[in-house]
């Protein structure tokens, strides 16, 4: 297979993004296709305020302020990669920058995708969540001759499997999901559907 990876970042301003950058980084060798790192940054207004309604974001999340673009780009200190810059949406969040980077994707027989985040940018430092996000890099990225193994019997394959619906009715027809929001997929079965929806 042709590794490739989209990743996206929001860098909250408390030091937990750059910890997801450096799991990343020790690990980028893995990846031998199109490496694409989306981030999201506050408008100079300062951060929009998050969505009200009937499905309101976690109410534990701490957000101090955003560091830059370039302060990203400058983390990372690689040149294979591609950079893309959007304003942060807090009604969408990862979801902004999905397609744009899937669009920078190969979809070969052969090519297969990580889909990731910085997981817990929005915890603060010491949180429980920071635990199992390095959990995740050590699943998804240390072990590679399993992922290997399973993306040969299946389109799409992760850890932490979550049977039954994650989230209301109104807010999706899925009946399971990928704790965590990282996933790897066999790129000509992706693209193969309405993957845009």
């Amino acid at each position: 297979f042709t590794k490739h990876l989209a990743y996206h970042i929001y860098p909250v301003s408390n030091g937990v993004w750059r910890r997801n950058v450096e799991m990343l980084r020790a690990r980028l060798q893995l990846f031998d296709g199109v490496i694409v790192v989306a981030v999201v940054t506050d408008p100079p207004t300062g951060r929009k305020p998050d969505p009200t309604g009937p499905f309101p974001p976690d109410r534990g999340r701490h957000i101090p302020g955003c560091d830059s673009f370039d302060d990203v780009i400058a983390a990372f200190d690689a040149k294979r990669i591609e950079f893309i810059h959007r304003e942060n949406d807090p009604e969408l969040r990862e979801v902004a920058t999905l397609i744009p980077m899937l669009e920078r994707i190969p979809g070969g027989p052969r090519d297969v995708v990580l889909y990731a985040q910085a997981k817990g940018t929005t915890r603060h430092p010491g949180h429980i969540a920071h635990h199992w996000t390095r959990v995740m890099y050590e699943v998804y990225l240390d072990y590679w001759h399993v992922v290997e193994k399973a993306l040969e019997d299946y389109p799409c394959v992760g850890a932490f499997k979550k049977l039954g619906p994650g989230w209301q009715a109104e807010q999706t027809k899925s009946d399971w999901h990928y704790s965590g929001s990282f996933s790897w997929y066999r790129c000509a079965d992706l693209f193969a559907r309405d993957w845009r929806k």
